[in-house]
């Protein structure tokens, strides 16, 4: 049986649904012997209220909320190896991210998805009565005692969006059709391995018999233009017949060198 202190007391009671399935971890255990910590607080840049789970590897999780009372822009910051993904439980948010020096701006509702990338400075606006959940992964473990200051920083380029995008969310703005970022380097790839597997296709895979037919139709057209123009100047030559059709189609001479 676990022990727990006054103060976990007083927060497990709230979250204790009579399971008889598992045994309760105290916050001191989870922390020293498991590396996972929690933490809640309020926001002062926008008055959001985060509940928050970390762990030594850098990965967490986070509900962010906003009241009636409160909404605004987060401070932009970037991550070297986190990656953030966002679940909107409802109302909705703005994302804004810098990309040479321009400023990406998206909104999303209720069931939109989306994850940042590592080195990409990034920013999110929360609008009033608004619920988030963000998952921060793709760290690397390292003791916890050892943690000097966590993967999340800013430079002249966070100082760039914020003045870029203001104090407020762009109306004109509409929600996002889709759920992954149209900007982000795995949608990129995907349209580019797609046009390069179409090219590949034309190139590579024409079927063999395709060819043969050509070679037959430009030989039999070659042999057709030699007995023509033999009939008509008496001296032709399959020289020129072959400057005939070369002509005719706009080919390269060079082609018929294999005829």
């Amino acid at each position: 049986m676990v022990t727990l202190n006054a103060q976990e007391e007083k927060c497990f009671a709230l979250c204790q649904n009579g399971s008889k399935d598992e045994t309760l971890i105290s916050c001191s255990e989870a922390k020293v012997s498991h590396g996972v910590c929690i933490r809640h607080g309020q926001m002062l840049t926008n008055g959001e209220l985060r509940f928050r789970l970390n762990a030594s590897d850098g990965s967490a999780y986070i509900r962010t909320q906003t009241t009636e009372q409160s909404e605004g822009w987060q401070s932009p910051h970037f991550h070297k190896l986190l990656k953030e993904t966002h679940i909107v439980e409802k109302g909705w948010i703005g994302y804004a991210e810098l990309k040479d020096g321009s400023p990406i701006v998206k909104r999303f509702g209720p069931g939109d998805v989306f994850t940042t990338r590592p080195h990409v400075v990034h920013n999110i606006f929360m609008a009033t009565d608004s619920v988030i959940h963000t998952v921060k992964h793709g760290g690397q473990p390292q003791p916890l005692m050892t943690i000097k200051k966590a993967d999340w920083w800013s430079n002249e380029d966070s100082n760039i969006l914020k003045r870029l995008v203001g104090k407020s969310f762009p109306s004109k703005i509409s929600l996002s059709s889709s759920l992954i970022l149209d900007n982000t380097p795995i949608n990129e790839d995907k349209k580019y391995n797609a046009a390069y597997r179409h090219f590949d296709t034309l190139i590579w895979q024409v079927p063999a018999w395709s060819t043969g037919l050509f070679a037959v139709i430009v030989a039999s057209v070659n042999s057709f233009l030699i007995s023509f123009h033999s009939s008509l100047q008496g001296s032709a030559t399959t020289q020129q017949s072959i400057n005939l059709i070369t002509v005719a189609l706009h080919l390269p001479i060079e082609l018929f060198a294999a005829i």
